[in-house]
């Protein structure tokens, strides 16, 4: 990225993988109202095209080269992976993280090959924790955390989460099959084009045997009882999450209402939403909450666009807390 030479000189080099993804798109728009994070940006991609690609920050085009050694990795002060694809290229990022423990490296795509080599993280634990590789946790497990951190006062035991995920988040091309997976299912056709082998168009795929997310919810919340499960939805766009929180002790429902409505995190929405309503959002759209008649559980349902809340933004804040204090954010609403 050109800077003017009056400026301030960059006080750090951060280099983005693949802007050109969805989440990558999303972080290059986020970017500038991170203004301690914008000094010297370098790009790379890990496709398998052979070619440079172009990537545009604030009206400004910069070349996107091939990574074809860990080399173009080095004198970065921190790393934001944004791919959505494993490709020949993506053992040049694995090499970079096992010879590089002390550079923070935040993966905003949540890709299965990079998760035995980065931790899930939470944007307020960032600064403090040991743990410098570091990847965005799922959208839903923010909304989690979000909520549990609103109702802290009303002394939350327990936390049950069920996720349902929209194709969005296996990338571009994802969406574009699930417009061709709806064709064929319309035109009573054998559907030929899978994602992951599922058909995903008009349905929902569950997994029993998928234990990711219930494994991170827990090392995000050691202190209380939790369980998380997802399922495969048919949507394009926009994560969904509903809640069982248990509490301490009885609760009354304005209580709770309070709790939320107080909340920077959170946006309390009345009536009936759709997920169309979270383009664009960094809250987490909660709707009306249920609680049981002896006042110790509650139900909600939360809806966020996951290239946000759990990808772009929620990396650029674990990428400031990593940096130290200097590298503020700014607010969620």
């Amino acid at each position: 990225m050109k800077r003017d030479p009056k400026m301030t000189p960059p006080s750090r080099t951060i280099i983005l993988s693949d802007p050109l993804t969805l989440v990558g798109r999303e972080l290059l728009e986020l970017l500038p109202r991170f203004p301690e994070l914008l000094g010297e940006l370098r790009f790379v991609h890990t496709g398998d095209d052979d070619e440079h690609q172009i990537a545009e920050l604030s009206g400004q085009a910069s070349l996107v080269p091939p990574l074809d050694d860990p080399s173009q990795l080095e004198g970065a002060e921190a790393v934001v992976l944004a791919t959505d694809t494993r490709s020949r290229r993506t053992a040049q990022v694995e090499a970079f993280l096992a010879t590089h423990v002390g550079v923070p490296v935040v993966d905003a795509g949540r890709l299965e090959y990079l998760r035995e080599h980065l931790v899930v993280a939470s944007p307020s634990l960032a600064g403090s924790a040991h743990e410098r590789h570091v990847r965005v946790p799922h959208p839903a497990l923010l909304a989690a955390s979000a909520v549990i951190s609103a109702l802290e006062e009303l002394e939350p035991a327990g936390i049950s989460v069920v996720a349902i995920n929209p194709v969005s988040e296996l990338g571009g091309n994802a969406i574009e099959t699930l417009a061709a997976q709806a064709l064929e299912r319309l035109q009573g056709l054998a559907v030929d084009t899978l994602l992951d082998d599922k058909v995903r168009a008009f349905n929902l795929v569950v997994d029993p045997d998928d234990q990711r997310l219930d494994d991170d919810l827990a090392r995000l919340m050691p202190e209380l009882e939790t369980t998380a499960s997802q399922v495969l939805g048919g949507c394009f766009h926009g994560h969904l999450a509903q809640l069982a929180v248990q509490l301490s002790e009885p609760t009354s429902y304005g209580e709770i209402e309070t709790a939320i409505e107080n909340s920077p995190s959170l946006r309390r929405v009345e009536g009936s939403f759709g997920l169309d309503a979270t383009v664009g959002s960094n809250a987490v759209l909660v709707g009306s909450p249920t609680v049981s008649r002896a006042g110790r559980w509650l139900s909600l349902t939360c809806a966020m666009d996951g290239l946000r809340v759990g990808g772009a933004l929620t990396a650029l804040e674990l990428l400031a807390g990593l940096l130290g204090p200097s590298a503020g954010g700014y607010p969620n609403h």
